[in-house]
């Protein structure tokens, strides 16, 4: 008899299955490896992804699947940074998530409308910032 999922990886709405675990693991050491590779935080790729830090810790850390248009973002985000094309590292992703891949979502289409308005949202409140800081007379630094 197989042993059942860690308690982290019950959190989804869909848990990983035993023959998942492996296929989310290495596409997690993968993810993690490429970000490390790149240079970027956590932090960094997530945002260049439109995703949140914790949500690719996550993915990094194999506890739950994803979409293959996940994969897309977090390949477009990648690609620059390790001189290869998103295309061939998006093939790559998805080969490796294999089994793990969840389904596309019958309202992708409206998520992505709705992450682009975040995003859109969150760019504007980063450039107001920006300029009351330099109104104030700020730098990056925080001092005068």
């Amino acid at each position: 008899m197989t042993q059942p999922a860690p308690k982290a990886r019950s959190h989804s709405m869909r848990p990983l299955t035993d023959e998942e675990i492996p296929y989310a693991e290495r596409l997690g050491a993968l993810l993690t490896d490429l970000r490390k590779r790149a240079g970027g935080s956590r932090r960094y790729i997530a945002a260049e992804a439109h995703l949140s830090d914790n949500q690719l810790w996550v993915l990094e850390c194999g506890y739950q699947r994803t979409r293959a248009s996940t994969l897309l973002r977090l390949a477009e985000a990648l690609a620059p940074h390790l001189h290869e094309s998103a295309e061939s590292l998006h093939a790559r992703l998805v080969e490796t998530a294999g089994i793990a891949l969840a389904p596309e979502s019958p309202w992708s289409a409206r998520s992505a409308r709705h992450r682009e308005r975040r995003w859109a949202a969150y760019e504007t409140k980063k450039r107001r910032a920006r300029e009351w800081a330099e109104r104030m007379g700020l730098n990056d630094e925080g001092g005068a």
